[in-house]
């Protein structure tokens, strides 16, 4: 989890770039700041895994041109869709830190070390 959570830490940052954007919507409370604050972290995980299998920018901007216009196109349909929609965002990075955090299991072949044993023993 180390390595990714160094890119998910980035949230921050993309919340602070996106910030202008939420503060210019005087109808926002706090409510919609900590929704607003969850799907970007929730959108950093994603961005992260995104970037490590493809090293691609690309890959980057296509996904986030996807996401904000099929957020879009479900924010006009109604308020309803558009929550689903974060939900199923969110719940898709929830599923990838849990991912992340699977203990890592040994190569085929590979001895298993015995609880306690110093590695090499």
């Amino acid at each position: 989890l180390r390595r990714h959570g160094r890119r998910a830490v980035d949230a921050q940052a993309r919340r602070q770039r996106h910030l202008p954007f939420f503060l210019s919507r005087p109808e926002f409370g706090i409510g919609q700041l900590l929704g607003f604050g969850l799907g970007i972290l929730a959108a950093s995980v994603w961005m992260t895994l995104l970037w490590e299998g493809t090293q691609s920018i690309f890959i980057a901007i296509l996904w986030h041109t996807l996401l904000n216009s099929t957020r879009g196109i479900a924010g006009g349909i109604s308020t309803a869709a558009f929550l689903a929609y974060g939900l199923v965002v969110t719940v898709g990075a929830v599923a990838i830190v849990i991912w992340w955090l699977r203990p890592a299991r040994p190569a085929e072949g590979l001895p298993v070390p015995e609880p306690g044993l110093p590695r090499g023993s």
